[in-house]
Formats: C-alpha cells, structure tokens, sequence
C-alpha cells in the first residue's frame, strides 16, 4: 500500500481532534509498509485497490471498497498484493481513543470501556459511503455542523454494527424548548460558521445528543436545517438583484459553488436561473 513514486499524494485535514487523510499511489511496483503503531484508532477506506495486513499475528486480506478498523497501539503493517497498474487510493481517518469512549458511553448513557472491534476488516456498501461522505464534507469545506454531524453518525455506526459489545442507544424524550432555542439560535447567526460544541453547551446537551433529538423534532439534523435557513434567505437576496458572491457571503456559504449546490439540491434551479428570472419579476412589479 506504498510506493516510492514522485508522484504519491498525501493530503491531510483536521476536524478537532481528528485527522483524516487521503493517500493516492501512482501506478508502480507492489510496495509494503513496515511494522508499526498508532495511539489512536486508525479507519481506513480502500476505494479501489486491494492490499493485505498483517495484524494480531494474523494477514487480512484488504478488498477494494471494504472498511478496516485498527486499534491504538497495536502493532500492524500493510502491503500490496500486486502491482499498481492504476493510480489507487485510501482515506484514512485517526480516532482518539478518549473520544470513541466517551461517544459510546452517550450513546449507551451509562460508563463503557473503549470499544472493541473483533473484526478489522468490513465490508458494508452503506457505512462505506457515509465514511466517504464524511471525507468529502471536510474536504470541500463544509460546514463545522455538517462536518461534525457526520463523523459522529459514522462513529456511532461503527460501534452500533461492529463493535463486540454494541451500545444500545437509549430512548429520546421530547425537547421541544431546548429545540426551538437551536432553531432561534441558527437562525440569529445565519451567516457563522457554528459548530456543534456552541450549541450543545447553549442547550446543556451534549454534541451526540443534541443531534439525536433535534432530529427528531425537526426532521432534519442541524446542518440540513442551516442550510434551509440559508437557501431562503438567498432567495430573497436574488430576487433583489444582489450578485451571486455577495449572496454567498450573506447567507454564510463558503462560496458561490456552495451555495449553487445546495440551491440547485433544494429547489432544481440555479440560482443565476433563478435570479434571472425572479429579480425581473420584482423590477416589474416595483414599475407598476
């Protein structure tokens, strides 16, 4: 799973305290990495190449697509099992184990010890893609909320699914006052980039739990909620003849790409469509 290529890629991005990495190899020779450790638990998506790890005195065979769990501290090593004809690529991410306790033990609501994973390799079509759109999420810039949404769902799935002993979530009540706060809140700072920690500590709800029941209550997790707050309010803005970048910055989207995605996702327009259409529509109505 290594090359001495030129042209190798490592890219690295950070959410907290949580690294998450893209490796991209260029075609080449079967290469292998030596023996080593990590102090914290290592996920690894391998998008379209095998490999082979050795792990517990045990090699696993790595398939494309499938999902590996490696715990802090133990010792592993990885390699191809054939020459690289394509570029390949993995994304892996570095979980601290204090974080992955103290997730299980809210998702369980009571104390756990940290979680094991029996099986380190996984193959699982839907969890694979919630672990790509994580990567993506943060890779692009996203918001914090929807960067941290998703990493918490991908960790709860991990432990729900494959972990030896499962948290069983508990039951969520009503919030309904702590949710209508929330609500008020990304709506009064609908251009700031929030991140979970500010709300949960608004509401004295931890991060995973608030994401439970303000979906529950809304329909929506936060971050899809801010996004709705914002495409309304950039409709507004179009239609008032305001330019797609000072719509952006006025709606809290990163940029104008952000906010077409989202736009177009929401109401199968563009905004410069829409735009075109609707700020004529208010300069007519202003003539009469």
């Amino acid at each position: 799973m290594a090359s001495n290529s030129q042209q190798n890629i490592l890219r690295s991005w950070t959410l907290a305290d949580t690294i998450l990495e893209f490796y991209g190899y260029a075609p080449g020779v079967a290469d292998a990495l030596p023996k080593h450790v990590h102090e914290e638990y290592q996920f690894c998506f391998s998008v379209d190449f095998p490999g082979e790890y050795y792990y517990r005195g045990t090699f696993y065979a790595v398939p494309t697509t499938s999902l590996s769990v490696i715990h802090p501290d133990e010792v592993h090593s990885a390699r191809d099992v054939d020459d690289r004809p394509t570029f390949s690529s993995y994304r892996v991410m570095y979980i601290k184990p204090e974080m992955l306790q103290r997730l299980a033990s809210e998702i369980g609501d009571r104390a756990t010890s940290y979680p094991f994973f029996p099986t380190p390799i996984i193959l699982d079509p839907d969890l694979a893609h919630r672990y790509m759109r994580l990567h993506l999420a943060v890779e692009e810039g996203n918001s914090a909320l929807e960067q941290e949404e998703r990493l918490l769902s991908v960790l709860e799935q991990f432990m729900l699914r494959y972990a030896e002993i499962r948290p069983t979530p508990r039951a969520i009540g009503s919030e309904q006052q702590r949710v209508r706060r929330v609500r008020e809140y990304l709506a009064e700072h609908l251009t700031e980039n929030i991140y979970l920690a500010q709300l949960s500590e608004l509401v004295n709800l931890s991060p995973y739990h608030l994401s439970r029941v303000f979906a529950q209550e809304v329909g929506l997790p936060p971050h899809r909620y801010q996004i709705q707050l914002r495409v309304a309010r950039a409709r507004i803005l179009l239609s008032q003849g305001l330019s797609l970048q000072t719509v952006a910055e006025q709606t809290g989207f990163a940029d104008q790409n952000h906010l077409a995605r989202h736009f177009k996702r929401l109401l199968r327009v563009t905004p410069g469509h829409y735009a075109a259409q609707n700020s004529k529509i208010v300069r007519d109505t202003n003539d009469e």
